[in-house]
C-alpha cells in the first residue's frame, strides 16, 4: 500500500475511535476521565503521522517537489542538513535526511540545482547531526508532505 493510503487509513481509524470514545463518554458518569482518554488517543494518532524526511533526488527538475541549492556557507543556508545512514534516524522536519534510491518510498522528491536563484530552498550539508536544523523556519512548509 502507498504511504498516503496508509496515512489516510490512520486518520480514519483515529477519527472513528475518537467518535466512539466521545459517544461512550456521554453515557459515562466519569466524563472527565473519558475526555482525558480521548485527548490522549487523538494525540497518539497525530504523533504517528509525523512526517519523516526520506528524500529521493531526481534528475528531472519538473518531477521534483522542491528545487534545492547546496551552499558552502552554513550561515547562508535556510536548512542545515545531516545525511543519515538509516531511515529510522531521519524523523520529523528537523534537517535529518535519509536518501533513498526508490522514488515511491520517498516523502519528498528534490532536484539539486546549480542556480541559487532558481531554488526553493538553500541547504548546507553538515557532518554534525546536532547542528542540523532550520535557519529560516518560514520555509519549513516546503518539506512537509
Amino acid at each position: 500500500m502507498s504511504k498516503q493510503l496508509i496515512r489516510r487509513l490512520d486518520y480514519d481509524l483515529c477519527f472513528n475511535l475518537a467518535k466512539f470514545f466521545k459517544l461512550n463518554s456521554a453515557a459515562s458518569s466519569n466524563k472527565l476521565n473519558m475526555n482525558k482518554i480521548l485527548f490522549l488517543l487523538i494525540g497518539m494518532c497525530l504523533s504517528t503521522s509525523i512526517k519523516s524526511q526520506i528524500i529521493f533526488s531526481t534528475n528531472n527538475q519538473f518531477a521534483a517537489d522542491v528545487n534545492v541549492y547546496v551552499t558552502d556557507n552554513q550561515f547562508s543556508a535556510d536548512l542545515v542538513v545531516y545525511r543519515c545512514d538509516s531511515q529510522f534516524s531521519a524523523t520529523k522536519n528537523a534537517g535529518l535526511w535519509h536518501f533513498t534510491s526508490n522514488q515511491f518510498s520517498a516523502d519528498k522528491i528534490i532536484y539539486f540545482t546549480d542556480n541559487q536563484f532558481a531554488s526553493d530552498l538553500i541547504i548546507y550539508f553538515t557532518s554534525n547531526q546536532f547542528a542540523a536544523g532550520w535557519s529560516d523556519k518560514s520555509l519549513m512548509h516546503l518539506m512537509y508532505n
